[in-house]
């Protein structure tokens, strides 16, 4: 919607997101977006377009943080460190899931 407000999700929703994923068994933690950028050449459109991407990100496209997304993320990587060792423990041997025929699979991993 153009002229509209900027997407924005609060930084402890991001954080306890995240936390609730781990929680869940989950492995690997994927931001869409930790930092902006910008395509100075202007060649993601026609003229006069704006080029910043950067919405509500952690970092903006000036590497300055953005307080308090980057703060509590910080944080909470933190506390994730300090559980490594019980977070990535096995018991017995690894499982392995086969596919069959259909090699390519769809997952959505949402932790909202």
């Amino acid at each position: 919607d153009w002229g509209g407000p900027l997407p924005h999700r609060p930084a402890e929703d991001s954080a306890f997101a995240v936390a609730r994923f781990y929680q869940r068994g989950g492995s690997f933690q994927n931001y869409y977006m930790y930092f902006g950028g910008t395509n100075f050449a202007r060649t993601a459109g026609g003229p006069l377009q704006i080029t910043s991407y950067d919405y509500d990100a952690p970092v903006n496209e000036y590497g300055f943080l953005r307080q308090p997304k980057w703060g509590h993320l910080k944080d909470l990587h933190t506390a994730i460190k300090l559980c490594e060792p019980a977070l990535i423990a096995v018991d017995g041997s690894p499982q392995y899931v086969k596919l069959g025929s259909m090699q390519e699979v769809c997952c959505r991993f949402l932790a909202f």
